[in-house]
């Protein structure tokens, strides 16, 4: 009988875990939403008024690799950032949250920093106040140094934030 118990328990315990992973997993795919073509879902948050952020695909050296980009709400799709250039792409994933920024460094991202792409090793969605405004770029080790795009040409941000959870 003792047995049949802790038995029962133990099945009890696993399905417990089982189902927080489940939740856990639904709510991270929850802070993404597929769009095209300039569409923003309703639930989403702007990084300031009219642009969100997003991240999409894009063809680099080693192949395809997914980097963090904005788009413009009624534009006709989003810009995503490379350390080497700005990809206009119509399908695209729009991050949900609401943002909250942290101070990243020249070497490292901030701790809680939102992943929103890979290409070699992780890669973050930045910005950077050049001369009044917030410009938006990528940053990430394989990278080396943060970039942001004011205008078509990327440049280095000495002094930035990251998006964060």
């Amino acid at each position: 009988m003792r047995r049949m118990r802790t038995k029962g328990l133990m099945l009890a315990a696993v399905g417990g875990m089982l189902l927080m992973l489940a939740v856990a997993g639904n709510a991270q795919a929850q802070e993404w939403a597929k769009a095209s073509g300039g569409d923003v879902p309703k639930s989403a948050h702007a990084v300031e008024k009219g642009v969100y952020a997003v991240k999409g695909d894009v063809q680099t050296y080693s192949g395809s690799a997914t980097y963090p980009g904005v788009v413009v709400k009624g534009s006709d799709g989003a810009e995503i950032f490379t350390q080497a250039s700005k990809t206009a792409v119509q399908d695209y994933h729009v991050y949900l949250p609401a943002a909250r920024w942290c101070k990243g460094s020249a070497t490292k991202a901030p701790k809680g920093a939102v992943v929103f792409g890979k290409d070699g090793g992780p890669l973050y969605f930045i910005r950077a106040k050049i001369d009044g405004n917030y410009c938006y770029g990528t940053f990430g080790a394989v990278i080396g140094a943060p970039y942001v795009y004011c205008g078509d040409m990327p440049q280095e941000a000495f002094s930035y934030e990251a998006l964060c959870q």
